[in-house]
């Protein structure tokens, strides 16, 4: 996925956007 291409903060977003 490109979502890897993505910084770790944006991944900590994603997470809580997720919950």
């Amino acid at each position: 996925r490109e979502d890897i291409d993505l910084p770790i903060e944006e991944h900590l977003i994603v997470e809580l956007y997720s919950k």
